[in-house]
């Protein structure tokens, strides 16, 4: 009788033994767990972050206009002057010429941008041969021979522009604009003047 209290009480003893929390420590969360809570701190922190905003620049040609058949009397290519003759006399101009296209560009913006706007090619020449003479004049008289072609007048604009990232909307905001600029497209020919 007294082995059995004995072993009833030892049995006793084990299962609440068992029972009994083995630490104070909290135990460790599953590992899905922690992946979701990993996430959130994620998911959180980018909420809270502002957004990223983009810069970039542009130019603008504007308020552009042409004039066709316009006589550049800045390119001269040719002069003669009468030298002698009873009650006048006649000279000639005789030679060749080459004349390249002309581009004024500002702000930082390159001639070949401003020659994309315009229709011309920044790099386009003509050459050609002169062969005139005058009609009777007076001795002194002198006769000059000009490139002709194609001049555009326009300015140039300086933008800024800002986009948060992600989207396609851009905000652009005027910086500068420069004063009224000149271009030259030379066509063969030549005008002879005085």
């Amino acid at each position: 009788m007294k082995k059995i209290l004995r072993i009833t009480v030892a049995l006793c003893v084990l299962v609440f033994s068992g029972l009994a929390p083995a630490s104070a420590a909290e135990a460790p969360l599953p590992d899905s767990m922690a992946t979701e809570a990993a996430l959130s701190g994620q998911i959180d922190a980018l909420v809270a972050s502002p957004l990223a905003q983009v810069t970039m620049y542009k130019y603008t040609v504007v308020n552009v206009q042409k004039t066709s058949n316009w006589t550049n009397k800045a390119l001269q290519i040719g002069l003669c002057k009468v030298a002698a003759g009873a009650g006048g006399g006649r000279c000639t101009i005789s030679n060749t010429y080459t004349v390249g296209t002309s581009i004024q560009t500002s702000l930082g913006i390159g001639v070949a941008d401003v020659a994309a706007n315009l229709g011309f090619s920044a790099t386009k020449t003509v050459s050609g041969t002169i062969a005139w003479t005058s009609g009777v004049a007076p001795v002194g008289s002198s006769f000059k021979a000009w490139a002709t072609g194609t001049r555009a007048t326009y300015q140039v604009q300086y933008w800024k522009g800002t986009k948060v990232t992600g989207q396609t909307n851009v905000n652009w905001v005027l910086q500068s604009t420069s004063g009224t600029l000149t271009a030259f497209s030379p066509v063969q020919g030549f005008t002879v003047g005085q």
